[in-house]
């Protein structure tokens, strides 16, 4: 099934602590994760290595996302990555695509759109 085999990558590769799991539900993408800063941490993300999905007919992301009420007001950036490496400075490297946007406390559902 599209969609598969997805993993979490969290800030412990590097002595971080914080936590995060992926989940597929109604054909939907759940991510879940708590970002600590404690140990130079500070990252979540949910990694798809196998499934190259032809984006092109797409403009970008909408983005669904509920906090806690105790949740600090944070700057999240997201990135996509093309599967494969373009010609770029240093050699080849995966293109990117990364937007910001602010994540404000609240139990109520937000909606983020991620142009691409």
């Amino acid at each position: 099934p599209p969609w598969r085999n997805w993993r979490v990558v969290n800030d412990n590769v590097m002595g971080g602590v914080s936590t995060s799991a992926v989940k597929i539900s109604n054909d939907q993408l759940n991510f879940k994760g708590n970002i600590s800063f404690d140990n130079n941490g500070g990252f979540a993300s949910a990694r798809m290595d196998d499934d190259a999905r032809d984006l092109s007919d797409y403009q970008g992301l909408l983005v669904h996302y509920t906090t806690t009420q105790a949740a600090d007001v944070k700057a999240i950036n997201m990135q996509v990555y093309e599967r494969f490496p373009q010609i770029g400075f240093g050699g080849f490297r995966p293109r990117s695509f990364s937007a910001a946007f602010v994540v404000v406390p609240t139990t109520e559902l937000q909606t983020f759109y991620m142009p691409f």
